[in-house]
């Protein structure tokens, strides 16, 4: 009769720690849930859902606004004239993972292409 290991030696055991460690690192460092990273040892679906709309309420809001910004002072400000008013908005993601749109939006969805965004020009030429 041969010896066998039915367990995992510590070094081992340490290893994974440490892997499970730098994914947690990774996650914090960008700011993510670790379920985000492929790290499904504490996960449940209720967890996951949850983490989902932490990604999009927590990381992506920021960025998004950050866009919002950008969009405003890059591309419509540049040439601004007198009596018009641009604003610049996306979809708002509530905390339930649902999208906020706007009441305008869904009516113009609705509307015909050749109504749709009557008052913008084109700029060619």
């Amino acid at each position: 009769m041969e010896y066998q290991q039915l367990s995992m030696s510590n070094q081992d055991a340490e290893w994974l720690a440490s892997r499970r460690f730098t994914i947690d690192d990774i996650a914090r460092m960008f700011n993510v849930s670790p379920i985000l990273l492929q790290e499904y040892s504490n996960s449940t679906y209720s967890n996951f859902s949850e983490a989902s709309r932490a990604f999009l309420t927590i990381t992506m809001r920021p960025w998004f606004a950050n866009f919002e910004q950008q969009i405003k002072s890059a591309l419509l400000m540049a040439f601004p004239k007198r009596g018009i008013r641009y604003r610049v908005e996306f979809d708002k993601v509530l905390p339930d993972g649902a999208i906020e749109i706007k009441v305008t939006h869904r009516q113009n969805a609705h509307m015909p292409a050749r109504l749709q965004n009557r008052h913008i020009k084109s700029v060619d030429g």
